[in-house]
């Protein structure tokens, strides 16, 4: 519910245990809309790990494919 009002996650298993989450699919969508407002219009996903082995950066270029899909490209 909370991911989806995007909106940053502090989690606390404990009161000496904090950790921080990252929104991957928003980081995918920043980096596509960065692009877009500064006019590229030619877009590459590099990704540094073989397909299946890091979901972040699947969520990632997930969320980057899907805002360059929504914007046309």
């Amino acid at each position: 519910l909370i991911a989806n009002r995007a909106i940053p996650i502090l989690c606390s298993p404990g009161p000496e245990q904090l950790s921080v989450t990252l929104d991957d699919p928003a980081i995918g969508r920043l980096a596509a809309e960065h692009l877009q407002v500064h006019g590229a219009r030619s877009f590459v996903y590099q990704a540094s790990s073989r397909p299946g082995s890091n979901p972040c950066r699947e969520r990632r270029e997930a969320a980057f494919a899907q805002r360059l899909a929504d914007g046309g490209h």
